[in-house]
């Protein structure tokens, strides 16, 4: 949820109704480290989202869109995408909804998407989208975005604060359960 919430338009944590059963963004070390990485990239992200709620101000479009608002003939978004969102235009976001999944199919849409942890430009031609293969480990969600100054900046500040790395040594597997014993 963490992974999610950092590009949306409120980023927070709590304890829930029952804390004694639920994991909590401070509950141990492994998860106060994703808190803390989690909410740079909310924090870094500050000023596009400024820029978003403007929009939505003045010319009433939520901050958090489905992509449908962005491609209208795309029937895929009509059907079968239920979790893909976008935050403004510019962003598009596959969550990982499933434990385990280290690399992922996902679809986006038409035009040009950078991934957010590699670089790796998709050049998406015609009205509709198309499947990539994408490494998405913990961590490092399908996250995609449009080319310009405004989130070259916010990619840059990434790499800057070691949150991006492009040079990736194999992560060793964490194994954690979601609800306290």
């Amino acid at each position: 949820w963490m992974e999610m919430n950092a590009f949306t338009a409120l980023f927070r944590t709590h304890d829930g109704e029952t804390p004694d059963e639920t994991v909590s963004g401070y509950g141990d070390k492994y998860l106060l480290k994703a808190l803390a990485r989690w909410s740079t990239v909310y924090a870094t992200l500050a000023e596009y989202r400024i820029r978003i709620f403007n929009e939505a101000s003045f010319r009433g479009y939520p901050v958090v869109r489905h992509p449908v608002l962005h491609f209208p003939s795309d029937e895929q978004f009509m059907t079968e995408d239920a979790f893909s969102f976008m935050l403004g235009d510019s962003i598009y976001i596959a969550p990982i909804m499933k434990c385990g999944v280290v690399k992922t199919k996902t679809y986006i849409p038409a035009g040009r998407w950078i991934h957010l942890w590699s670089d790796s430009v998709y050049d998406i031609y015609g009205d509709t989208g198309s499947c990539v293969e994408v490494q998405a480990p913990l961590g490092e969600p399908p996250v995609f975005y449009k080319q310009c100054e405004e989130l070259n900046l916010v990619v840059s500040k990434l790499k800057q604060k070691g949150i991006i790395c492009l040079e990736k040594t194999p992560p060793k597997p964490k194994r954690f359960s979601l609800l306290k014993k």
